[in-house]
């Protein structure tokens, strides 16, 4: 391999690693699909080591997240308003409806592999 290629290997590991130390928060924030546990170069990452980004402007809601250890990602994006409450509930649904499709993904590859 040449020295370009280790260097690009090494500098996209650096935007996925985590960039802060317990020190840097005052209260971090648990949860699998929080991305405010700890910051990347470019994205969030979770207790669990899951990295991603949340985010939205008025009318608009959207979610990414990839399971480094899975390899398997989930990206949502919704042109709703999530002040609404029922709204959470609905989206929550939808959110595990695509870990479950996740799961099915993974099989799949996994029986062609065999």
């Amino acid at each position: 391999m040449g020295t370009a290629h280790c260097f690009r290997k090494k500098a996209t590991r650096n935007i996925f690693k985590g960039q802060l130390e317990a020190k840097n928060f005052i209260k971090r924030q648990e949860g699998e699909y929080s991305d405010e546990y700890n910051m990347g170069i470019t994205m969030g990452i979770s207790s669990t080591g899951n990295f991603g980004h949340t985010g939205g402007d008025p009318g608009l809601f959207s979610m990414m997240f990839f399971n480094p250890k899975t390899k398997v990602g989930k990206y949502m994006i919704v042109n709703t308003d999530m002040e609404e409450k029922r709204a959470w509930g609905q989206h929550y649904k939808i959110w595990t409806l695509l870990d479950l499709y996740g799961e099915k993904l993974k099989n799949t590859a996994s029986l062609n592999k065999n």
